[in-house]
């Protein structure tokens, strides 16, 4: 069995379909609104930890 979203024809692998779910969601403000209540908006860096680079359109590790 595939372990990938796309390997397992999921709709779930469309970025699109993602953003449909994810705006389908009740009693769950969005992130901007929340930021704008914490006047944490717009998030600004304060230091970089980490810096990743992602070449292709998926991931390359699959969890298992």
């Amino acid at each position: 069995m595939p372990l990938t979203l796309l390997g397992r024809q999921n709709p779930l692998a469309s970025p699109a379909e993602q953003l449909k779910v994810l705006s389908g969601t009740i009693g769950c403000p969005p992130f901007e609104r929340r930021l704008n209540q914490a006047g944490l908006f717009p998030l600004r860096a304060t230091g970089l930890a980490v810096f990743q680079i992602n070449v292709g359109k998926l991931c390359n590790q699959t969890c298992r």
